[in-house]
């Protein structure tokens, strides 16, 4: 998974990858309504689909997190700056 350029698309990617968790949680407990064993569990949370979808929602979060912090610097260096200068 390339980094997102933009907070935005960091938002547009997480929402995709809550979605991806979403059916595979409900999946997995369709499967344990219907009797499944701690087997069909460890199936379930072992397919690359849930485990890529898990980890780059990690990513997105990290890169989401340094996205705000460097904005608020920038802001924080224009702030002084303009009182600075003012």
């Amino acid at each position: 998974m390339e980094p997102a350029d933009t907070l935005q698309e960091n938002v547009h990617w997480a929402q995709v990858c809550n979605q991806q968790i979403s059916i595979e949680v409900q999946a997995l407990l369709d499967s344990l309504g219907r009797g499944h064993d701690a087997g069909s569990v460890r199936r379930t949370l072992s397919k690359p689909s849930f485990q890529c979808a898990v980890e780059a929602l990690a990513i997105l979060r990290s890169e989401t997190r340094m996205m705000r912090r460097r904005d608020v610097s920038a802001g924080e260096k224009r702030r002084a700056f303009r009182v600075q200068a003012g």
